[in-house]
């Protein structure tokens, strides 16, 4: 990993729009981006020397917008241009204003979320400016932002955030997880007295050869034989780096002794739609037969039920590997009586893969 000195990198930073009255009574903005929650009603803001620092000084009140996508070049410009040179500089931004209701302040109604914000404490001040911590007074939101649930969505406000590495704005993206809930993959419902699931690591490349070279495991599965611990490692790397992906750990020894995980519609070898998954799994051949794959199939189930939330679950096998279809009707699945050419798999121009649906 390379090294640099101590930078200005937390990342990623929030792009805020300080309002607040300027002495004469116009309405004024700034582009703040050190800032972060001090506490539950609170927020913490670095302010420099600015008209912004000296309204603030004034009055102790102001509002806190989120910039977004299209509000961005507006955003941009009151963070680069002060009104100590260029009084007019609101009317440039085209934005809307109108008063906070319940701080003496500007809300730019352009931005889909704004925070109505008291100054509760100052610190460090100096002729370059100061912290401030400052309480929540309200947050208003306009409507069309809100979910199903009736709270602020996020996804819908095309929110940007600063890169203040190479000094550009960053759209966010889509949602990828729930917090709080599914890092519990990771707790004791992905572990048995005899096995645990983890993610792989390049360190198990030598362990993973080991099971994955033998010719009776891999096309079994769809995939051919690994020739190297070199090949082992670079799947590691490519293949198994994800948040879908887990090694089977023998806890007696250690070793990562197969794999399971799970498909989206995008990475499936069946057809299926959104919201829900194919699983597939593999074990070393000295462990057949001995209900390994059946205790981890159980426990990758409970994640994508309780975790993931995924509505249908999936699974095929090729019809020359019945023991595997045996596994999925221990942990709940029932046959469907499809079958799929799966072209894309080693052995699957040749072999037919039965389908089959987990029954909830």
């Amino acid at each position: 990993m390379k090294s640099f000195a101590p930078k200005p990198w937390v990342v990623p930073m929030p792009v805020l729009i300080i309002g607040t009255y300027n002495e004469d009574g116009t309405p004024n903005a700034m582009n703040a981006a050190w800032s972060g929650q001090w506490d539950m009603k609170e927020i913490m803001i670095s302010m420099g020397s600015h008209v912004t620092t000296k309204n603030l000084d004034r009055s102790g009140e102001f509002t806190v917008a989120f910039a977004t996508k299209n509000t961005m070049v507006a955003s941009d410009f009151v963070g680069i241009v002060s009104a100590k040179n260029d009084p007019k500089k609101m009317d440039k931004t085209g934005w809307n204003i109108e008063k906070a209701t319940m701080v003496d302040a500007p809300v730019f109604t352009d931005f889909p979320m704004t925070l109505e914000c008291r100054i509760k404490e100052k610190y460090d001040e100096s002729e370059t400016g100061y912290y401030l911590v400052a309480e929540i007074v309200n947050i208003l939101v306009d409507e069309k932002y809100l979910a199903e649930d009736g709270n602020p969505d996020v996804q819908k406000m095309e929110l940007i955030v600063l890169d203040p590495i190479h000094h550009g704005y960053i759209q966010l993206g889509d949602k990828v997880g729930n917090a709080f809930s599914d890092g519990k993959a990771l707790k004791n419902n992905m572990e048995t007295e005899r096995i645990l699931l983890r993610r792989w690591q390049e360190s198990d490349a030598e362990v993973l050869f080991k099971y994955a070279s033998d010719p009776d495991v891999g096309p079994r599965a769809g995939w051919p034989a690994h020739k190297s611990v070199e090949e082992s490692r670079e799947i590691i790397q490519t293949f198994f780096h994800n948040e879908t992906t887990w090694a089977i750990v023998l806890k007696e020894t250690g070793e990562a002794i197969g794999c399971i995980g799970y498909y989206t519609h995008e990475t499936s070898n069946i057809p299926i739609g959104k919201n829900v998954c194919e699983v597939g799994y593999w074990v070393g051949k000295p462990y057949w037969n001995r209900g390994i794959c059946t205790e981890a199939l159980k426990m990758m189930l409970n994640y994508c039920i309780q975790v993931k939330h995924l509505e249908n679950i999936w699974a095929d096998h090729f019809t020359g590997n019945p023991a595997s279809g045996k596994v999925m009707v221990k942990c709940g699945f029932s046959d469907t009586g499809m079958l799929n050419r799966c072209s894309q798999l080693v052995g699957g121009d040749k072999d037919m893969v039965k389908v089959f649906k987990y029954k909830r």
